[in-house]
Formats: C-alpha cells, sequence, structure tokens
C-alpha cells in the first residue's frame, strides 16, 4: 500500500489503528489487530507539528507494529516506469503514476 502524504501515519491510522469508527480510525484494519500502546503513539505523531518530533514517533510506532509482527507482508509491489528520449518520469512518493511527473529533456 503506498502513502498518499509519503510518510508512516497514513499507514498506521488506516490499517494498523484500532477499529474506531467515532475517532475514524483503523478503518482498513479488517485483521483488528489492537495495540493501545500504538494507538497512542500514533495518535500523538499525527497531532504533532514538529517534523522531527512527528518522525522520531512515527518511527517508533513503525518498530513497535514491526516487533508485534502486526501485518504478514505476502508480497511487496515494485513500481517500475519506462520512457524513452527525450522524455524523464520523476517517480512520486505516493506511488501514484501522473502524466505531469514526466518532462522532456533536453
Amino acid at each position: 500500500m503506498g502513502s498518499n502524504s509519503g510518510e508512516a501515519g497514513y499507514f498506521l491510522v488506516n490499517i494498523l489503528a484500532t477499529n474506531d469508527a467515532a475517532k475514524g480510525l483503523g478503518p482498513f484494519n479488517w485483521s483488528r489487530y489492537s495495540n493501545p500502546e500504538l494507538d497512542h503513539l500514533t495518535e500523538t505523531a499525527m497531532a504533532t507539528i514538529d517534523d522531527a518530533a512527528r518522525e522520531r514517533l512515527l518511527m517508533q510506532a513503525e518498530s513497535m507494529a514491526m516487533e508485534d509482527l502486526a501485518v504478514i507482508p505476502l508480497f511487496q509491489t515494485v513500481n517500475v516506469w519506462a520512457t524513452r528520449k527525450p522524455v524523464a518520469y520523476a517517480p512520486r512518493a505516493d506511488e501514484r503514476t501522473v502524466a505531469m511527473s514526466a518532462t522532456l529533456i533536453r
């Protein structure tokens, strides 16, 4: 799953947070994984404006999820883009392919 924001918060909020419709958390947590400590870290990170502090919190939450084996990846997709001269393509962090990312090489 790609990240719309380019950071782990999207994945943590939507896939790993304890399902809580009232808070809008875990809508795609179909395994019903639940870890209150991870939820707290995720919510704190998502409310943190300082980029460095937010990154530290997200990395801590990711590490916790990995230690818990919160998800077991069955496969990992790899995006591949090919162009030919004079076109270059700049991949996006959200893994989307959009025409605006293509440029002409001079």
